[in-house]
């Protein structure tokens, strides 16, 4: 279910290696990863990296990052987690998630076109780096060629900012946070508990619509367990259409496969053209969400 950014590279990798890539399915019922497969794909001791998406950005489930780590590192494998998709709408914690290496882009969270790699300390000072020979050899210098974009790394902390400038927006002055990582832990909660009611609601509408299939997790009692992010597909609707049509009332989504070639694959919906794509985040309100239900009943 990854987008292709985490799977291509790792292809082309294992062709010039000569390296053997399993593949962790996901059930089409439940729209979640077949933890059930992971212990026999890891069962014999040979597993080098694990490349796994923290939450899908086609399908909006937010997987079980923890135990997938546990499991891998258990049979001595790394652990490679993208978080893109997960960032803007969940709290993520390196720490607690036990994982090797994580990335995310700041585009994502608000901020700027920047990309985003947490290591842990002790592999990146091993790993080689590809780099100009008066480049140092620490990281994370060593991973960064040239001047460093200053205006975007200005914005990424804006946008940090942003969060904690939205902690205490949503806060009473008697339970304002004292130190960034709480007002960011904060000001998290509040999103992850607003983007549930947003979630519940349009899956809600779209399910009164004909014609309609959710790929996704629907249950209304299990929001936690993905993202906003919610894609559907119309029996003889190419989602192109669809999406344009809506464009031209300034109800702006996306369409295709999203770069999750695989996912959208294994769905059978490549050859139909992929998905109509809906992102809600924090700042959009339920009226928005009714008014893109209302614009999207007539077209279908």
């Amino acid at each position: 279910m990854d987008h292709d950014g985490n799977v291509a590279p790792w292809l082309q990798l294992a062709e010039d290696l000569g390296l053997e890539v399993r593949w962790l399915e996901f059930d089409l019922e439940t729209y979640e990863y077949k933890l059930e497969m992971l212990d026999n794909l890891l069962e014999p001791g040979d597993v080098l990296l694990a490349a796994v998406n923290y939450s899908s950005n086609c399908l909006g489930t937010i997987n079980d990052i923890k135990t997938i780590t546990e499991k891998v590192k258990s049979k001595g494998g790394l652990v490679y987690i993208d978080a893109v998709q997960y960032v803007p709408h969940g709290i993520t914690d390196v720490q607690e998630l036990g994982c090797d290496f994580l990335v995310c882009s700041p585009y994502k969270f608000f901020g700027p076109h920047q990309g985003v790699l947490w290591g842990n300390k002790e592999l990146l000072m091993e790993l080689e780096a590809y780099k100009v020979r008066p480049a140092g050899d620490l990281p994370p210098g060593k991973f960064e060629t040239g001047t460093l974009c200053h205006e975007a790394m200005a914005g990424t902390l804006g946008a940090v900012e942003y969060l904690e400038w939205f902690s205490e927006t949503i806060n009473s002055p008697e339970k304002e946070q004292t130190n960034r990582r709480k007002k960011i832990l904060s000001a998290m909660n509040s999103i992850i508990l607003y983007e549930q009611k947003l979630c519940k609601k349009l899956i809600s509408g779209l399910q009164s619509l004909p014609g309609i299939k959710i790929s996704g997790i629907t249950d209304p009692s299990a929001m936690d367990r993905r993202v906003p992010t919610v894609s559907f597909s119309v029996e003889g609707r190419h989602p192109d259409q669809l999406a344009k049509a809506l464009g031209d009332k300034n109800i702006f989504v996306w369409s295709g496969h999203n770069y999750a070639l695989e996912a959208v694959r294994v769905m059978g919906l490549l050859e139909k053209g992929g998905l109509v794509r809906v992102g809600p985040v924090h700042y959009n309100t339920e009226e928005e969400i009714e008014k893109f239900l209302e614009e999207l009943e007539p077209i279908l």
